[in-house]
């Protein structure tokens, strides 16, 4: 039976720390997570919140379609 995944095969991670905050235990650990997994060979791509600069308010609801800021796009090929 062959094996269910490859070993030789670099795990990629995506970590959004989703905390609005500056300099927070959140931080603290994603920081840590993502130090781990490259640690151990993953290749990692990281994005804090609190770094992102986008308008949260979508000022006309659905009405019309409001384009995607650079960091929001960034999450997005990041969940590509």
């Amino acid at each position: 039976m062959p094996p269910v995944h490859s070993t030789n095969r670099k795990s990629r991670i995506f970590v959004l720390e989703g905390n609005p905050g500056q300099s927070t235990f959140c931080q603290v650990l994603a920081d840590s997570a993502c130090e781990d997994a490259r640690a151990g060979g993953a290749e990692v791509k990281y994005l804090r919140l609190s770094q992102m600069q986008f308008d949260s308010n979508l000022a006309e609801g659905y009405r019309q379609v409001q384009k995607l800021e650079p960091d929001l796009t960034a999450v997005q090929e990041a969940l590509a």
